[in-house]
């Protein structure tokens, strides 16, 4: 180990891939982006020390990556298409 990031990368790791274990896309984009958020949040709160540790770090790992890939697919499957898809929604619902 080289450290503390590499310490607190692991248990953070660990509880994301719990999180999105058995996640899958859902056929409605909303849900494709609340799903791994519940989830990661469900992880959390039954782990709460370690999340107030590794909540605000990035792994850069496969777990993290999956929930990545998740919301960033979400927006293309809702219709939108390349900086559409990419630019953040600035009016008000």
């Amino acid at each position: 180990m080289r450290g503390k990031d590499e310490i607190l990368l692991g248990p953070a790791e660990r509880l994301r891939a719990e999180a999105l274990d058995g996640f899958a896309p859902a056929v409605a984009w909303r849900e494709t982006l609340e799903s791994p958020a519940r989830r990661v949040r469900t992880a959390w709160l039954a782990r709460p020390r370690i999340a107030l540790l590794v909540a605000s770090r990035g792994s850069r790992r496969s777990a993290e990556l999956r929930g990545a890939d998740a919301a960033i697919g979400a927006p293309r499957q809702a219709g939108l298409g390349g900086r559409d898809a990419a630019r953040p929604n600035t009016q008000a619902p």
